[in-house]
């Protein structure tokens, strides 16, 4: 049964509308064409895998829905409402990230790091939330300097 998880009985509510729908989806790179007429719907609350030959486009679709390259041309629905993705934290603010297969940013962080590296925290919020306390040292909340979270290597020197 697709749909999402209410929080209370975590039981699949039933959702006919896909989470996300993508209908003729273009994308040019000059002369050539990387994406034509595409259609992808990504059901709720199950895991979708977007298989295909090497150069088929699934990288330049995935960045299209990620928010990296802009669509010549088509639609992106979200939750049933068009949307228009024209950044990466347009993305991230309907909940859509991406994990890229290819060499991370800081290799000696885990997954989640590297998503969140450069959107950590920077002040404590203005009231802790009451099942919360504040950190006893506040020098464990700042994040660590850059030569720690690069492995003190430059990015040229990694590639």
């Amino acid at each position: 049964m697709q749909g999402e998880m209410t929080a209370a009985v975590a039981e699949p509510v039933a959702r006919d509308e896909p989470l996300l729908k993508v209908r003729e989806l273009d994308k040019h790179f000059g002369p050539v064409q990387a994406l034509y007429h595409v259609d992808l719907d990504i059901p709720s609350g199950q895991v979708t895998a977007l298989c295909g030959d090497n150069g088929a486009g699934k990288t330049v679709l995935t960045k299209c829905i990620a928010g990296v390259y802009q669509a010549d041309h088509g639609q992106v629905t979200w939750e049933g409402h068009p949307v228009h993705i024209r950044n990466a934290r347009d993305a991230a603010r309907l909940g859509i990230e991406t994990v890229y297969q290819d060499l991370a940013l800081a290799d000696n962080l885990d997954i989640v790091q590297n998503m969140f590296l450069g959107r950590e925290r920077l002040r404590p919020p203005k009231r802790w939330p009451a099942c919360e306390s504040p950190p006893c040292d506040r020098s464990a909340s700042r994040s660590p300097p850059f030569q720690e979270v690069s492995g003190n290597r430059s990015l040229w020197r990694r590639r």
